[in-house]
Formats: C-alpha cells, sequence, structure tokens
C-alpha cells in the first residue's frame, strides 16, 4: 500500500486515478484549489501550488495522516477563463507551464523527493 498525494486532483483525470488508485488498496490525498472533492475513501485538502505556505500545509496534512508520502503525481495547471483562441501568447503558455518551484522545493525540503546525486563522468583519454 502506497500513500500518494495527487497535485491537482479535482480534474476528471485526477479523480478517476484517485479512484483506482484507492480501489487498487492505496491511500490518496486529492488536492484542489477551486472545487472541493468529496468521494468516500479519498481525503481531499486545498492547495494553491503558488503559495508556499499552502504546499507546506499539504505536505504536512499527508506526513500526518499517513505517516509518509510515497508518490507525487503532479497533475495541476492553471485554468483558462475565456476561450483558447482569445488568449495571448503569453496566457497560454503559462497555462501549460504554471510556475512549479515552490513546489518542487517544498517536496525536496521536506524529503517527499529526492533528486538523484549528481554524478560527473569522467572523460576517456
Amino acid at each position: 500500500m502506497k500513500s500518494i498525494l495527487i497535485i491537482g486532483g479535482s480534474s476528471d483525470i485526477g479523480i478517476s486515478l484517485g479512484q483506482k488508485l484507492k480501489n487498487n488498496g492505496n491511500n490518496v490525498i486529492l488536492s484542489y484549489y477551486k472545487n472541493p472533492i468529496t468521494i468516500t475513501g479519498i481525503n481531499s485538502y486545498k492547495c494553491d501550488v503558488t503559495s508556499e505556505k499552502s504546499i507546506e500545509e499539504i505536505i504536512k496534512y499527508g506526513i500526518d495522516l499517513y505517516k509518509k508520502i510515497d508518490v507525487i503525481i503532479n497533475l495541476q495547471s492553471i485554468s483558462c477563463d475565456n476561450s483558447f483562441l482569445n488568449k495571448t501568447k503569453k496566457e497560454i503558455l503559462k497555462a501549460l507551464r504554471p510556475e512549479k518551484e515552490a513546489l518542487k522545493e517544498q517536496l525536496i525540503k521536506c524529503g517527499a523527493i529526492k533528486l538523484p546525486p549528481f554524478h560527473r563522468s569522467k572523460s576517456k583519454k
């Protein structure tokens, strides 16, 4: 059994994935920003991925609940308020590549993710 945190879990994909993972015997936390999630047997937590405090809170919630977080799946995005066709290039890029540095830094800091050690390759002579 794994403890799994799905960031951006309020989408149809996040909910379906969360249900599948739960049905396979895992502990699941779905994060949401605007639309609360109520699914029997699945925990949900409000998280603003642009806020360091909010990221710290969801990580603490997961660790308090399950003692660890084994897997983090990132499905979050920035929603589009109007038609995709009316977006500027900058707005489209922002929706497709939201800022994730705060999330990454906090996940590394709490030990939820680990970066592989840096290995310098030796040049052959």
